[in-house]
């Protein structure tokens, strides 16, 4: 069934325009009287099924959501999704050096020390080769330009980065904080000096030459099935999330990966760290007006890579608790 048979079969009386993105349906919105307005007769509601997988809003009650809201059903087949895709055919994936599978690691391996005793969840090494690839790798090269210049520390946590089953990158950590490393050390692995003659320390997190940051994220390809989804900022953010958990690789979000998520998800938990930007918040609201977005309380953590997985989804439920409540105190005020 075409999206406007559907509208019509459903809401009768459906007109057509032409809009800046693509063909635009127009039905009396259904939804003015949960607002407190007289019914509409106006045809104040706009559809559009190509933008975000299909959208809909009134410019009289200000309802907004998905098309899937509207048509039920029948939404299935009359609008299946579009799918946003990151521009892949120019990625070449280059090598931090060699990888060990975190699970074949000795105990007293300084990477599974840091894994399991020095952040306040432990995390299982075993289920980091598992289901998330985690490697350690001992020259974790950093490079400098393009591949030409490269030095490297003693070793890096990797995780792998995949989009529509396609390895396209991977983001590293080091294993002790950069400004803790010694000069003797800082030399010995031919770290560069500034014009002050300073040491330039290597980043905490170095992610892949050539991955498009801002346009992907890490554990997409799982996660995006999940309902709901957890957006984190950094890759411990989302394995401890469990396997809902994505990872931004940034402070706060960008329009792209707000497109992604718009496509693909239904609801998001959003679990930025207490520092995001105010443009992160902006596009949480602009996200918010079309899919269901819920914001974790990391009140008392840096981030939830140090909450635990039973922790956030009791904060979870706690705040979906929450916000219903908020929003059944506006109806019945209205």
């Amino acid at each position: 069934m075409s999206v406007e048979a559907a509208l019509v079969a459903k809401y009768k009386k459906v007109r057509k325009s032409n809009a800046a993105n693509g063909l635009e349906y127009i039905i009396c919105c259904p939804l003015c009287h949960t607002k407190g307005k007289s019914p509409d007769t106006r045809f104040k509601m706009y559809i559009n099924p190509a933008k975000y997988g299909g959208v809909f809003n009134c410019y009289r009650c200000g309802s907004s959501g998905r098309m899937s809201f509207l048509l039920g059903s029948d939404y299935q087949d009359a609008a299946p999704r579009q799918k946003a895709e990151v521009p892949l055919d120019s990625v070449k994936v280059v090598s931090p050096g060699s990888l060990v599978p975190v699970d074949q690691l000795d105990a007293d391996h300084p990477a599974i020390v840091y894994l399991t005793r020095t952040r306040r969840r432990s995390f299982d090494p075993v289920t980091l080769s598992t289901y998330y690839n985690v490697s350690y790798c001992p020259e974790g090269r950093f490079f400098g330009n393009g591949e030409n210049f490269l030095y490297h520390t003693g070793g890096t946590l990797v995780f792998p980065i995949y989009f529509n089953e396609k390895y396209i990158g991977w983001q590293s950590r080091m294993l002790i904080e950069p400004k803790d490393l010694p000069d003797e050390y800082l030399e010995a692995y031919g770290f560069p000096k500034d014009d002050e003659g300073e040491w330039v320390r290597p980043p905490k997190y170095y992610t892949s030459p050539g991955f498009p940051k801002g346009r992907g994220f890490y554990y997409w390809d799982v996660a995006k099935t999940r309902n709901p989804v957890v957006v984190g900022e950094g890759v411990f953010d989302a394995i401890a999330a469990g396997v809902s958990g994505i990872a931004a690789l940034g402070k706060g979000l960008t329009d792209h990966q707000v497109d992604l998520l718009k496509t693909y998800c239904d609801h998001v938990i959003i679990a930025l760290d207490p520092d995001a930007s105010k443009e992160a918040r902006k596009l949480i609201q602009k996200l918010r007006r079309v899919i269901k977005v819920t914001e974790l309380d990391v009140t008392g953590f840096g981030d939830i890579g140090d909450m635990g997985t039973e922790l956030i989804w009791q904060r979870i439920a706690a705040q979906q608790a929450q916000d219903h409540q908020a929003v059944s105190r506006a109806l019945n005020t209205e």
